[in-house]
């Protein structure tokens, strides 16, 4: 059974920290227009089918893997193309991605490395901006952290 989360001075740094990784990513996001990258992935969406969109707008046309495109057809289809609702699922991934970068600080140095790290990956503005766009790259990151989080597991 699952210890209760308690009430500490450690997670509510950590949880702060999360805090300010959403808000720095959902800061303006109404006022962001979507890039030419992402607005090519979602001209690769318009077909009838999820088999069409794989043999029309991944396999001929894009060179990134197919998981992202896949995603924003089903995704898109329940929720529209509008910036916010598209670009949300990737801000909770940057979000999960920082709580990774934490919890391998935490593991691999000490805990105040963690937070450092994970502030550091909250706030830089190249770790914002590419947690943010609808692209395989928030996505490829957290299979990273993931890899990384089994494989200290391992070892240890």
């Amino acid at each position: 059974m699952p210890k209760p989360i308690r009430l500490s001075t450690e997670n509510f740094l950590i949880f702060g920290i999360l805090l300010f990784a959403a808000a720095m990513r959902l800061w303006n996001i109404e006022h962001w227009t979507f890039t030419n990258d992402e607005l090519s992935a979602l001209s690769r969406l318009q077909f009838d089918s999820l088999g069409a969109v794989l043999e029309n707008g991944v396999k001929l046309n894009d060179a990134h893997p197919a998981g992202t495109q896949i995603f924003l057809y089903l995704w898109t289809a329940m929720f529209g193309t509008s910036e916010i609702a598209v670009r949300i699922p990737f801000v909770l991934i940057g979000v999960l991605c920082t709580y990774g970068i934490f919890q391998i600080g935490r593991r691999w140095i000490h805990f105040n490395a963690g937070l450092i790290a994970a502030t550091l990956f909250a706030g830089l503005g190249f770790t914002v901006t590419y947690t943010l766009l609808a692209r395989p790259y928030a996505p490829g990151l957290l299979g990273v952290i993931w890899v990384l989080l089994f494989i200290t597991k391992l070892v240890r």
